[in-house]
């Protein structure tokens, strides 16, 4: 646990995302535990509302954000559909359209973090991915008084309509709570994020192995 305070407390420190990205060695937190730049590269690109709209317009899209039509998709399209399709994923497409046409206010209570998703390639301000690792880590800080909450967070697996004010708190700490400085840099939060999903899966490996202590 002391460990994770001392990686968040610098962490709100910290200016520039470079500094951030020296936490994870400077607390020496194993590579292991690191997210994989190659699995999940960077995303280039934001989508928007209009386009959107534009597939509803074409009929590509049905007004249940469900793919209706893929007789005009290009080979790369059809492509990523055939993987989508292949690992079941198809319906999940639904959650992120809403992400994308949500106001920021917006919660979802199913699909949460696919419609998160959307929120995050709509290039919102302040909106970004949620995943299990993330949320485990910033719960764990966020409830550090709480043992008892504290270790029901240790075992977070599945999102759910239960974590709704917490992804919210995480976002209004990602907005408010890290330095002026830092907040300046347009992917901040794809920065931050990396740190925070080290530490979940630090937290997970450790809760496994029930070595998560106080003297951690």
């Amino acid at each position: 646990m002391e460990r994770l305070l001392s990686v968040f407390d610098e962490l709100m420190k910290c200016k520039n995302t470079h500094e951030v990205d020296g936490l994870l060695v400077g607390h020496n937190i194993s590579n292991s535990f690191y997210f994989s730049e190659e699995t999940y590269p960077k995303i280039p690109f934001k989508i928007a509302r209009e386009e959107i709209i534009e597939l509803r317009r074409k009929g590509v899209l049905a007004d249940d954000y469900t793919v209706l039509d893929i007789s005009g998709f290009s080979a790369m399209e059809k492509l990523l559909y055939s993987l989508i399709w292949k690992n079941g994923d198809l319906k999940k497409l639904k959650h992120i359209v809403a992400g994308v046409l949500a106001q920021s206010e917006d919660s979802a209570v199913q699909g949460i973090v696919f419609h998160q998703y959307g929120k995050f390639l709509s290039g919102k301000s302040n909106e970004p991915i949620i995943d299990q690792h993330v949320l485990r880590a910033f719960a764990v800080y966020e409830f550090r008084g709480n043992s008892t909450v504290v270790e029901r967070y240790k075992k977070l697996e599945v999102i759910t309509k239960k974590e709704i004010g917490l992804i919210a708190r995480y976002k209004e700490w990602l907005s408010e709570k890290l330095t002026f400085e830092l907040r300046q840099d347009p992917e901040y939060t794809y920065h931050v994020d990396k740190v925070l999903f080290a530490l979940g899966k630090y937290i997970k490996f450790q809760n496994r192995r029930n070595t998560f202590t106080e003297d951690d």
